[in-house]
């Protein structure tokens, strides 16, 4: 009978090899590792924003996403050497929708915008304009409710 440490040892071990295997793979394909990737994207993000701020002189309120898939590319394949195809398959992938965003308490949601400006009361004469408990009454005579 084996011993389970020995089982479990013999499985870790495999996974090594295989995922050893399965990164050489990817490496000879010219395919970028995840840190590379994000290297990639983090750059060019920097780059747009300075090259925007620099042109207008204020930050960009938006860039695009194909910008930085295809400046990312270029970076990876011209830098890196690595083959454009796969590098194009790693940073849509590395870039698009995940399971976790659709998670209602994991992920921060940006601030809706509001779609029509409140109302400014701030010049209405309100002092005469008598108050009930349900809020202004907008008549002459105030309506008079059980409480």
């Amino acid at each position: 009978m084996t011993h389970a440490a020995t089982t479990k040892s013999k499985r870790r071990e495999a996974d090594r090899l295989r995922k050893a295997a399965e990164r050489a793979a990817r490496k000879a394909a010219g395919a970028p590792t995840m840190t590379q990737v994000d290297l990639a994207v983090t750059e060019t993000i920097s780059f747009l924003i300075k090259s925007e701020h620099s042109l207008s002189g204020k930050m960009p309120d938006a860039i695009k996403v194909k910008d930085i898939v295809s400046l990312a590319t270029a970076i990876l394949v011209k830098r890196w050497r690595l083959d454009r195809a796969e590098c194009k398959k790693a940073l849509v992938a590395r870039l698009g929708p995940r399971p976790e965003h659709e998670w209602p308490h994991y992920f921060p949601r940006l601030p809706k915008k509001p779609s029509a400006p409140p109302a400014d009361t701030s010049r209405v004469n309100t002092a005469n304009t008598p108050v009930t408990h349900t809020g202004q009454v907008l008549r002459s005579k105030p309506e008079v409710t059980e409480i």
